[in-house]
């Protein structure tokens, strides 16, 4: 994203991809959302982004 000079900052995640089987079997109901940091977080570029950022003093 930065090579491309755009201030978005989205990934998305295929439907389906965050939850291992077991995990889908044992709580139907789980949202796919809560299990995506961890994914996230084995993505370098992103885990690099996320950890340039800074709090804004006020």
């Amino acid at each position: 994203m930065e090579d491309e000079a755009t201030t978005v900052n989205y990934s998305a995640l295929l439907k389906g991809t965050t939850l291992t089987e077991a995990q889908a079997k044992q709580n139907p109901n789980a949202l796919e959302h809560n299990s995506t940091w961890p994914i996230a977080y084995t993505i370098e570029e992103i885990r690099a982004w996320i950890f340039k950022q800074r709090r804004v003093k006020e």
